[in-house]
């Protein structure tokens, strides 16, 4: 984010996070036999769940402990 004067790289790690996350939960949903839209519902919230804790931890890094950016994408 440019706001606080750095370079925020993270949006994309925590896009694959996610991703894999959601690919995860489909796919043990699946594999335990549950059917229709249960697990793509499951998937999304353990996506968006997973990308908003990364988000608040960067945010965290950032913010409170004056990090840069670049620097806590990589933490």
């Amino acid at each position: 984010m440019i706001a606080v004067r750095g370079l925020d790289i993270s949006v994309g790690a925590v896009l694959a996070i996610a991703a894999t996350v959601a690919a995860w939960t489909i796919a043990g949903m699946q594999a335990g036999g549950s059917a229709g839209p249960a697990p793509l519902f499951a998937a999304i919230v353990a996506a968006l769940g997973v990308a908003t804790l990364c988000g608040l931890w960067n945010g965290l890094l950032v913010v409170r402990l004056g990090l840069q950016p670049i620097i806590a994408t990589w933490c």
